[in-house]
């Protein structure tokens, strides 16, 4: 009876935010395709199903007219993988899309909860709610085509909460796990690349011992590289550590305020996000001075 009290209590806010998330966007589950849906949807690559996704990673994004660019092929082949079990059926990739979207924001209210762990798991929880709430995300929910965003946001904070844990349980399958869904996010969209700043600077300032974390780090390459890598990796080491230490007080808020001048040139753009997740930081980390 217990245990089902605790169970029951540690689903209460994933629950509630997957209900904040069938409700907001639930309308948008019997919408038909619209405007760019049709490079991921009328695709004459995606509609070969399953066998299309060796041509997926070995080729451009879209490859269409005068269209040449990018390397999405995670996000491809999804949809690939959609079209071999369900046919062309935008019902089901709506739902797929909020399903995901779903997904993200719970993991977002984990990775929160282990950021802020000094507070109530109600903060994290209203700042979850307040991401699926934000009229700028309407986009990527609703586009088909933007679920490229969704997983690029979902493999990356999935990545700096393995990271996270490895500083918590000295686990090395949490550094592959990280890893793993590093590329994850890249190869959904290389956006993804902001994360290799905000990776270590999280767990350097999140963490409660970011130098017992570098050195974890030291040992598992020490141990599995010869003796000339391993000391090429400690140099490094100690190197990141010299430029993190220098790094000002006020650096999360520079990236804030980088942010907010970013998405008023660019009309959003997903900085609006990265404004409020970086002051979050800024404040977290500068209240117990």
């Amino acid at each position: 009876m217990l245990g089902s009290n605790k169970l029951a209590a540690s689903l209460k806010y994933p629950l509630l935010l997957f209900g904040l998330t069938a409700i907001l966007y639930g309308n948008t589950l019997f919408n038909n395709y619209a405007i760019d849906d049709p490079i991921v949807t009328n695709n004459p690559i995606i509609q070969k199903g399953i066998r299309a996704i060796p041509e997926i990673f070995t080729t451009r994004y879209r490859i269409e007219g005068d269209y040449n660019y990018g390397y999405r092929p995670i996000v491809k082949s999804s949809f690939a993988i959609e079209y071999e079990l369900f046919g062309q059926n935008p019902f089901v990739s709506h739902l797929l899309n909020l399903l995901f979207y779903g997904f993200t924001s719970v993991f977002l209210f984990f990775l929160l909860k282990k950021l802020l762990r000094r507070y109530d798991e109600l903060l994290p929880f209203i700042i979850a709610a307040l991401f699926i709430a934000h009229p700028v995300h309407t986009e990527a929910v609703a586009s088909l085509k933007n679920r490229e965003e969704i997983f690029s946001f979902l493999g990356s904070i999935a990545s700096l909460y393995f990271f996270m844990k490895f500083t918590e349980t000295p686990f090395y399958k949490y550094i592959l796990y990280g890893l793993g869904c590093y590329l994850f996010a890249f190869f959904s969209k290389q956006n993804a690349i902001t994360f290799l700043a905000i990776i270590p600077l999280t767990v350097y300032y999140f963490s409660d011992t970011p130098l017992t974390f570098l050195k974890k780090l030291a040992a598992f390459a020490a141990n599995r590289t010869s003796e000339k890598a391993g000391r090429v990796f400690l140099t490094a080491k100690l190197l990141s550590v010299f430029v993190i230490k220098g790094a000002v007080k006020y650096l999360f808020l520079w990236f804030a305020l980088l942010c907010y001048f970013m998405a008023i040139l660019k009309g959003g753009s997903g900085f609006y996000e990265w404004t409020v997740i970086l002051l979050i930081i800024y404040f977290n980390t500068n209240s117990y001075d």
